[in-house]
């Protein structure tokens, strides 16, 4: 049964709970090519690391989240009845609300399939920025990597196998603290790898991840070991009736071929259930995005977020003081890039 809010001065927001999950789903299943961050578990996951929160007035669902430059909506407005432009403001102004210092709004993970796309495209009031690029993967490909465009993994694959000859088995909760200390290794070897600015960005992913495991979210996938000792886990959830959600992969990057042969095992284990693999975006970033075409996609597409146009320029102020937060140039304008590391960069 789904609280109904009603809309008042001063709303009541309420921080987001695992027990939230059953309700969530109400909110979700009826969306057409969610991206892959609008799904209640991946929700669950940044409950912390984002601070979430959310409200609901009139059967309409507001997510609050953290930015570290400020407050966002961290989801455009779900609703189980009709949604309308009034809720796209009332959003804004609850993001507001919640600012501490800065006034504009900003509405995160807009997708072209939202029910409301068109008619923002065409609103005056409204400005619309691209972030990234989202990347799905087509199942048998990735399971099967035949073909010259899949021969570098191909061959990192064979190396990891003949070397290492490991074993992999489906995830069980048993296994989180085993994954728990490899996420530690994980953890020292990137920090060793990245400056100071991919640094923070790297420890908030570790840290939505350990979460995640702490509190035994409802992921499945599989865990790859060499010997008794667990050196890569890829996790996720169902995102749709043919799309597996692939949230987080993580592997002993000591270990050559260990990322692609983890990736390729999880489709593996996912084949007749799931016909693509949707493993998120590339926030922006030049050599994450070449990582995630290395796997050939089979489709991508753009992410959004959307301000009003009047505080359009104020967000450039607002990206400035943001950590996770780039610019780029796209078809001439600018656009800030908000996405922290979710995933890990699989190997070329």
């Amino acid at each position: 049964m789904i609280q109904v809010i009603q809309t008042e001065a001063n709303p009541v927001v309420r921080p987001l709970l695992l027990c939230d999950v059953d309700w969530l789903q109400t909110f979700f299943c009826h969306l057409v090519k969610p991206l892959a961050e609008v799904n209640p578990t991946v929700l669950l996951a940044w409950r912390s690391a984002a601070r979430l929160e959310y409200v609901i007035e009139d059967n309409v669902l507001y997510v609050l989240g953290d930015d570290d430059g400020g407050r966002v909506l961290w989801l455009p407005p779900l609703g189980v009845v009709k949604l309308s432009r009034a809720h796209i403001i009332r959003g804004l102004e609850l993001v507001r609300r919640h600012q501490k210092g800065a006034t504009v709004g900003v509405i995160h993970n807009v997708w072209e399939q939202y029910p409301l796309w068109r008619d923002l495209q065409r609103d005056p009031a409204f400005s619309i920025r691209a972030d990234s690029t989202e990347y799905v993967y087509d199942t048998l490909a990735v399971a099967n990597l035949s073909g010259t465009s899949f021969k570098t993994k191909r061959s990192d694959v064979r190396f990891f196998v003949e070397k290492y000859q490991p074993s992999v088995a489906r995830y069980e909760p048993a296994a989180a603290p085993e994954c728990l200390a490899l996420m530690a290794i994980w953890l020292a070897q990137k920090l060793d790898r990245c400056d100071a600015q991919s640094a923070a960005k790297v420890e908030w992913e570790y840290e939505v991840c350990r979460a995640a495991l702490s509190e035994r979210l409802p992921v499945e996938g599989v865990i790859c070991r060499v010997g008794a000792r667990l050196v890569a886990f890829s996790l996720g959830v169902t995102h749709s009736a043919t799309v597996f959600n692939c949230l987080f992969e993580k592997a002993d990057l000591a270990l050559r071929g260990c990322s692609a042969f983890i990736f390729s095992a999880l489709a593996r284990s996912l084949r007749g259930r799931y016909s693509y693999i949707n493993a998120g975006d590339d926030w922006g970033l030049p050599e994450l995005a070449l990582a995630k075409r290395l796997w050939r996609p089979v489709i991508t597409r753009q992410t959004y977020h959307l301000t009003t146009r009047s505080a359009d320029e104020s967000f450039a102020g607002y990206a400035a003081g943001s950590r996770f937060v780039q610019r780029e140039s796209v078809g001439g304008s600018s656009c800030y890039h908000t996405r922290c590391f979710r995933d890990d960069v699989r190997s070329a």
